[in-house]
């Protein structure tokens, strides 16, 4: 196959089709799609990967010869998938309501809800300081305390004034 892309290279008026065709055979195609981002496959089992990979694998076939046999098997396939996915779901779901009725599943509940809670909030205000030397101040009066230093600190600092080669010092005033 190198050898007979090299011998179409060299003829200039074919090289842009010889490039998509020779990427297309070596690397093949895509749809253009991406999986959708709600996809959930935390559940599957080796029964639906195995599945699924058929059912690609036929989508690859039908996509590159075109037949109508083809097309059947992917469709064949896809049905596959959809009923291997339904049961294994159907079955981890219950599973999992069933543990959730346990005394542990019951604390795992209330985890999770913690959980989820601690990451939505959106925090407004930091909680941890560090002082002039670098100590971390947890409680909120000195965290307070230094941020008022902090400012004070920035806000009366003053800069030194630049001399100017053919004007006077700059004061900080303007006259309009």
């Amino acid at each position: 196959m190198r050898q007979e892309f090299l011998r179409e290279v060299r003829l200039p008026h074919h090289n842009i089709m010889v490039i998509k065709r020779v990427g297309g055979e070596v690397l093949g195609k895509t749809s253009g799609k991406k999986p959708p981002d709600d996809k959930e496959t935390w559940w599957w089992n080796d029964g639906v990967k195995k599945v699924d990979k058929a059912k690609k694998d036929a989508k690859m076939i039908w996509e590159k010869f075109g037949q109508q046999e083809d097309k059947e098997r992917y469709q064949r396939h896809k049905k596959q998938v959809k009923k291997a996915v339904a049961q294994q779901k159907a079955r981890v779901l219950d599973e999992m309501y069933e543990e959730l009725e346990t005394p542990e599943g019951k604390r795992k509940i209330h985890r999770t809800a913690k959980s989820r809670d601690k990451n939505i909030k959106d925090y407004s205000h930091i909680k941890r300081v560090k002082d002039g030397n670098g100590v971390v101040l947890c409680n909120t009066d000195k965290i307070k305390k230094r941020w008022k230093e902090y400012y004070e600190h920035l806000f009366n600092e003053e800069n030194p004034r630049k001399f100017f080669e053919d004007g006077f010092q700059n004061l900080g005033k303007t006259y309009c």
